[in-house]
């Protein structure tokens, strides 16, 4: 259904413009009506539809749900008409919602809107709009697929604008925290990548606060603000190397305060928050672990009998 319903939005769509240009009157206000229709039904109703609302519905077929995401996508990356591209990413949504989780599931998105992201940030494309669709409705997901492409994007991004939009994509992300009462699956893989990824998050940051372009004061803004969000995702066993990290961003922000005063109060707020997560990693990594306690230490049983021989003798 959803493939040539998009098809028969754009056949609307495109008779609608030409009979707007033209000037002919005949039959566009019809073609309006049925074009804002077809709008409702693709972005308000598909888009609010959940499979376990359908008693009677059976299970997806995943090969037919990747082919119509994958053909969707392709539709969306080149469509020069925002509202159609809009309609294609509540498709999007719609057919990801009712895949079941699973690693197949993160690693579609993972690389179907890591391309978005790569030819947005690089090229003189569109894209955004279907990034900040897929964080605002399902976020665990978007942290799950996104992280790496976004953080890539912070650095290779065309000019310091996307650089800019990347790092606020990234806040965007980083915003969402889970429920840490029954994780479910894609959740537990969101936390893993991101544990995963937090070297290379704090990297970019690093290098960031480094370049004379991005350090602006309404551009290191949005980095302040990601990286704000980034500190208490940050985990434990944090490497050395993040560690180090840490405490060089920590240098680079007060610096930054010091010389622009409009960011000095946010910078003495970040500066102690880095403090204190600092203090949280060094003292989780010290701490050790219930195997280390019980390594060597000998069992009252064993105490006992030494007693035991000690008095015989």
């Amino acid at each position: 259904m959803v493939v040539p319903l998009l098809d028969h939005r754009k056949r609307v769509g495109k008779l609608t413009q030409k009979a707007t240009e033209s000037g002919k009157n005949s039959g566009s206000g019809e073609k309006k009506a049925l074009l804002h229709r077809m709008n409702s039904l693709i972005k308000q109703k598909l888009l609010k539809i959940r499979l376990s609302s359908m008693p009677l519905a059976g299970h997806v077929d995943m090969d037919a749900a990747t082919n119509a995401f994958q053909q969707i996508m392709k539709e969306a990356r080149k469509s020069k008409d925002k509202e159609h591209s809009s309609c294609c990413s509540s498709c999007l949504i719609f057919l990801l919602r009712i895949m079941p989780s699973s690693p197949g599931v993160i690693s579609l998105a993972t690389t179907e809107y890591g391309d978005v992201i790569r030819e947005w940030s690089t090229k003189r494309n569109s894209g955004a709009s279907l990034l900040d669709d897929l964080i605002s409705h399902m976020p665990t997901l978007a942290q799950a697929s996104l992280l790496v492409s976004l953080n890539r994007a912070t650095q290779d991004a065309r000019s310091p604008f996307l650089k800019v939009e990347s790092f606020r994509l990234l806040a965007l992300v980083l915003s969402n925290k889970p429920n840490q009462e029954g994780l479910s699956e894609t959740e537990r893989m969101a936390q893993a990548k991101i544990h995963e990824s937090q070297d290379d998050l704090l990297m970019a940051i690093s290098k960031t606060l480094k370049d004379d372009e991005m350090v602006k004061p309404k551009r290191v803004r949005s980095v302040f603000k990601a990286f704000e969000k980034m500190l208490p995702v940050i985990s434990s066993p944090a490497s050395p190397e993040a560690l180090s990290m840490l405490a060089n961003i920590k240098t680079e922000i007060s610096g930054l305060g010091a010389k622009q005063s409009s960011l000095n109060i946010l910078s003495t707020k970040l500066v102690e928050q880095i403090d204190i997560r600092l203090e949280e990693l060094n003292v989780a990594d010290a701490t050790p672990t219930m195997q280390d306690t019980t390594k060597n230490v000998p069992t009252s049983n064993s105490n006992k009998s030494k007693k035991k021989k000690k008095k015989k003798k």
